[in-house]
């Protein structure tokens, strides 16, 4: 899984992606973006990437042995770039999910024909109340509660906590979908 953007939605999607058993996961930021990336790593990354320092595709290519990443999502904020690279980077089958917003901005060097060429599956998401990806078995409280405690005392290991204003609510997300990634919350 390849992860395009270190911010919350990127690092919840670490979350997410270890406790849901990915093989690889891989994060890409900015070099203003260290600390984000170590955290990233910390959470569950395996690979890291500064776009600003390294060849993005080259790196992604090395990897996963030539083959692009089966899930890339891209969760960047305002930036275009990204979009485009999603498609270069994305495995031959494999699934794009665009969650970052660009403020309405055209994408340059966009290539529809790779989503064709390559058969993937583009996915944009901005609603609240549905999944942007589901992870796993929604049926298996025991391995998705133990992840989520696990993320949850890694934040209380670095002075954080989960903050929602409204704690019903927060308590009814968790007992209906306890690792499913929501955008802008």
């Amino acid at each position: 899984m390849l992860i395009l953007g270190p911010g919350q939605r990127g690092l919840a999607s670490v979350i997410a992606a270890r406790a849901a058993g990915a093989d690889t996961i891989i994060v890409t930021g900015l070099t203003r973006d260290a600390k984000k990336l170590a955290l990233a790593k910390e959470f569950g990354a395996d690979h890291t990437i500064d776009v600003e320092q390294e060849d993005v595709r080259a790196r992604v290519a090395d990897l996963t042995g030539g083959r692009g990443a089966d899930v890339v999502v891209e969760v960047s904020s305002y930036a275009t770039e990204p979009v485009a690279a999603a498609l270069h980077l994305a495995a031959t089958g494999g699934r794009v999910v665009l969650a970052g917003v660009k403020g309405f901005k055209a994408v340059p060097e966009f290539v529809s024909d790779l989503i064709v060429v390559k058969e993937l599956t583009v996915r944009g998401r901005v609603r609240r109340d549905e999944p942007v990806l589901s992870i796993g078995d929604p049926s298996d409280r025991v391995g998705q509660g133990a992840a989520r405690e696990d993320a949850h005392a890694r934040l209380r290991a670095r002075g954080c906590r989960a903050r929602d204003p409204d704690a019903r609510r927060r308590e009814s997300r968790r007992s209906e979908h306890p690792l499913l990634l929501f955008p802008n919350r």
